[in-house]
């Protein structure tokens, strides 16, 4: 395999240089160069160039999927339950509930009853069937990222996607709430454009997707306390995190370096972009307005090539 690959990259040199030539001649002026693309999908195996990319892919081409495609809906359809769904479906949430609980306190009898969950007893109503299926790709997700600790965030990101596929037709208030953290772990903040400003995502969206000058000077949100937190077990990173964003919005003056140092303890041995991203847009704009201009400074270069963050990372100049 090697040596075939060695020659691909020779063919591919050598085809490089005879189109330099051609171009040299005509006057065509040389494209510039571009790296490789080195990020793979872990659905379908496509490179993209950047992180932002491939997040744009999988929420395009691969939140949809499922693994039964006659089981696909269109994201503009809203599953509704049938009478004997809805007879079934407070007893299901209840499991969903209770599972969740047990996985977060990393209860490993789950391991040996995992089979039950998903052999589905509900086999015969397409609509529950699909339902406790996301939860189930949501909880395995979850599982894997606060009880494994586990490195290999792209099967991480895969059950998410594929939970987010399952359940962001369903508007049941459990099935919204899972969707609308998925799409703050995944960066997704663009999914929390019509979130209800009573969410607590509405202000994630609003501090990832406003610029800094908007963020700092708020003063038309509706009042705070009419505000509900999520519903949905997270991780203690983005739970602690959008604990910080309603300080952010309600508080300021409670948020200190004992937040900064926790949320950066959380993130020990963590490689996923998409949390560093966020982390250090947030860092940035605290110690911006702490007047910490060398570490605002320092955080904004973790983020200067970013697709949406870059931009403010780039025009502050101290």
């Amino acid at each position: 395999m090697g040596i075939y690959l060695d020659t691909l990259e020779d063919n591919d040199e050598l085809s490089g240089w005879k189109i330099e030539q051609i171009r040299q001649k005509l006057g065509i002026q040389s494209l510039p160069s571009r790296e490789l693309p080195s990020i793979i999908c872990p659905i379908c195996q496509r490179f993209f160039f950047t992180d932002a990319e491939l997040n744009n892919h999988i929420f395009e081409g691969h939140r949809h999927e499922y693994e039964n495609t006659n089981l696909l809906f269109q994201p503009s359809n809203h599953e509704a339950f049938n009478e004997l769904d809805l007879e079934l479906l407070n007893n299901l949430e209840t499991e969903i509930e209770l599972l969740q609980v047990r996985i977060d306190r990393n209860d490993r009898t789950v391991d040996d009853e995992w089979w039950r969950y998903q052999d589905s007893i509900y086999t015969n109503t397409v609509s529950l069937s699909q339902y406790q299926a996301g939860f189930l790709e949501y909880l395995r997700g979850h599982d894997l990222e606060v009880n494994r600790h586990s490195r290999d965030f792209d099967a991480i990101s895969v059950h998410f996607g594929r939970a987010y596929g399952k359940l962001q037709s369903f508007t049941t208030s459990l099935a919204q709430l899972t969707c609308k953290a998925i799409a703050f772990k995944m960066n997704w903040f663009d999914q929390h454009l019509n979130v209800s400003e009573n969410s607590v995502f509405f202000l994630a969206w609003h501090f990832f997707t406003q610029s800094y000058d908007k963020v700092k000077e708020v003063d038309d949100l509706p009042p705070f306390e009419m505000r509900q937190s999520q519903g949905i077990l997270l991780d203690a990173f983005h739970s602690d995190l959008l604990e910080a964003i309603k300080m952010y919005y309600s508080d300021r003056s409670k948020i200190n370096y004992n937040w900064i140092y926790r949320l950066d303890r959380l993130l020990e041995g963590i490689s996923n972009q998409n949390y560093l991203y966020k982390f250090s847009l947030f860092k940035a704009r605290i110690y911006r307005e702490w007047g910490d201009i060398h570490k605002a400074k320092e955080a904004y270069r973790m983020i200067k090539n970013h697709p949406e963050f870059g931009k403010e990372a780039k025009a502050f100049n101290g």
